[in-house]
């Protein structure tokens, strides 16, 4: 279910961001404008994007298995992978990000990881705010500084923290999120997140070094 506040965002102007995604993914998405609940289904082969009329089903027989068979098989099996990033798109949007950042989940090489205060922290609208407050920090800068380190994208909105990542870049800015909200002081995460940078970049430069035996 889309939160009503981001629901102009997900469809976006005259439909253009939900069409995007469709186009995409491959898939085609239905949202209710009232209640916000979604629905997203896989796009056959030779289906136009916009909505053609449907025709009556034809009878299924029964038939050995052939190639043909196989193959309509995996494609329906890339087309529930596609509205599964479809929905971590919509997801993505939903919880705060742009749609420009949310797109970044169309690789495989990104995640999307959506933390729950209310699981941590109970349902106390000051303990959540205050914790908010520690993870954007003054004028954003702590927010930044995890972002900048691990070349990820983290969205405060709600009751929830969301980052967009690869892998490990996520894992050390969960981490450093899980710090603040813990209560460690923000010059102690800086330090941390400034370790595994120098960790990370020292890593990169030994897979790029190779020995010259000339």
């Amino acid at each position: 279910m889309i939160n009503k506040q981001r629901l102009p965002v997900v469809i976006g102007k005259n439909g253009e961001t939900k069409k995007m995604i469709e186009k995409l993914t491959r898939t085609r998405i239905d949202i209710d404008s009232e209640t916000g609940d979604v629905n997203i289904f896989p796009r056959k082969e030779g289906e136009p994007e916009e909505g053609a009329e449907e025709g009556e089903e034809m009878p299924v027989e029964e038939k050995l298995f052939t190639p043909e068979d196989e193959a309509a098989a995996m494609l329906e099996n890339l087309g529930s992978f596609n509205v599964w990033i479809a929905d971590n798109i919509i997801r993505a949007i939903n919880r705060g990000f742009n749609p420009q950042k949310a797109f970044k989940l169309l690789s495989d090489e990104y995640v999307l990881e959506v933390i729950d205060l209310e699981q941590i922290l109970g349902r106390s609208e000051k303990s959540i705010t205050r914790v908010k407050g520690r993870i954007i920090g003054e004028s954003g800068k702590i927010r930044s500084v995890i972002e900048q380190y691990t070349s990820s994208f983290v969205s405060v909105f709600g009751n929830t923290i969301s980052i967009i990542g690869q892998f490990e870049d996520l894992r050390v800015a969960r981490k450093a999120i899980e710090m603040l909200i813990q209560g460690a002081p923000h010059k102690t995460v800086t330090s941390f997140l400034e370790k595994k940078y120098k960790e990370k970049k020292d890593e990169n430069a030994k897979k790029l070094w190779k020995p010259d035996f000339s």
